[in-house]
C-alpha cells in the first residue's frame, strides 16, 4: 500500500445521522485523513457534488449572490466600529445564562445600524471567550443564535446612572459556544457577507508558518505534507465551528468541499513523489 493509500482512506458509507469528525491523529499514532469531506448534519442525505475534477481557485464563483450582503456588509462595519466597554457589563448571574446580563458600548456612526446585542462566545477548544456586538436581524437568518427565545425574566435594574451621552447604548448578552478560536474570523465574516468565494480564497491561499528547521524556502513548504495537513485541519475546524454555530448550507459546504478536494490532491501528489 502507497503512503498516499496509507494516509487517505475512503471511509465506508455511514449509517444516518450526525457523524464524527475527529482529529486526524489516531489513539495509535498514526494519521488518517478522509478522502472527502463528511456532509454537515443538516444536509445529511444528499449526494455530495463538488466539481473536484478541475483545480479550484479563488475567484470561482461559488454559489449564488446573498440578498442580505449589503445589510450584511453594515452591520460588519458596525459591529467593528460599536466599542465594549467591558468594566461597565452588567452580569447579575455570573455567567448563569438564564440571567440576563446587559452591555455598555459606545454606538457606532449614526449612518449605521445600531447592534442589538453583544456575543459572548466562549470557545470550547481553548477556554477563551470574546465579546462581539451583533445584529440579530442577520444572525438570526444565518444561524441558529437566536432559536430559543430569551428567558422572560424581568428586566433587571440599570447598574449604572442613566446615561448622559447619545452615543452610549445598552446591549443584552446572548451566550453562545464554539470549538474553534483560531478560524472564527471566516465564519464572522461569511455570516456577514455569504462571500463562499471568500471563504474558498482564504482556505486555499492560507499561509503556514514555515519552518526554521527546513531548508526549502518557504514558498516550498507550503506545499509539503505538513503545511497542507495544517490547511486540512482548518477546514476540519471551520466545519466544527459551521456545525455549532448553525451556519450550515449547501452553498458554504461545497466552498469547504472544494478546498477539501484541491488541498487533498496536492497532498497526494507529494506523498506519491519518489523520495
Amino acid at each position: 500500500m502507497s503512503d498516499a493509500n496509507a494516509l487517505i482512506q475512503d471511509d465506508p458509507a455511514p449509517p444516518a445521522g450526525p457523524q464524527p469528525f475527529g482529529p486526524f491523529l489516531t489513539p495509535s499514532g498514526s494519521l488518517r485523513v478522509p478522502s472527502t469531506l463528511p456532509q454537515f448534519p443538516a444536509l445529511a442525505g444528499r449526494v455530495p457534488t463538488p466539481d473536484d475534477s478541475r483545480p479550484a481557485t479563488p475567484e470561482d464563483g461559488v454559489g449564488q449572490a446573498d440578498p442580505l450582503a449589503e445589510l450584511g456588509a453594515k452591520c460588519l462595519e458596525a459591529a467593528t466600529r460599536t466599542t465594549i466597554q467591558p468594566h461597565l457589563v452588567y452580569d447579575p448571574g455570573g455567567g448563569d445564562s438564564t440571567t440576563r446580563s446587559f452591555a455598555l458600548c459606545i454606538a457606532p456612526p449614526a449612518t449605521l445600524p445600531l447592534p442589538t446585542h453583544v456575543l459572548h462566545l466562549t470557545f470550547s477548544a481553548c477556554g477563551e471567550t470574546l465579546l462581539i456586538p451583533i445584529h440579530q436581524t442577520i444572525w438570526a437568518v444565518k444561524t441558529r443564535l437566536f432559536a430559543r427565545p430569551d428567558s422572560p425574566l424581568p428586566p433587571p435594574p440599570p447598574p449604572w446612572p442613566p446615561l448622559s451621552r447619545q452615543n452610549l447604548i445598552s446591549l443584552p448578552i446572548v451566550r453562545f459556544s464554539v470549538p474553534f478560536k483560531t478560524i472564527w474570523s471566516i465564519l464572522y465574516e461569511y455570516v456577514h457577507t455569504g462571500s463562499t468565494a471568500a471563504v474558498l480564497a482564504d482556505l486555499l491561499a492560507h499561509q503556514v508558518p514555515p519552518s526554521p528547521l527546513s531548508a526549502e524556502p518557504p514558498e516550498v513548504q507550503q506545499y509539503q505534507m505538513g503545511a497542507l495537513i495544517a490547511k486540512l485541519e482548518r477546514i476540519r475546524r471551520l466545519w466544527h465551528n459551521v456545525v455549532a454555530l448553525g451556519a450550515e448550507n449547501e452553498e458554504l459546504w461545497e466552498a469547504l468541499a472544494r478546498a477539501w478536494a484541491v488541498l487533498l490532491a496536492e497532498l497526494t501528489e507529494e506523498l506519491e513523489e519518489p523520495v
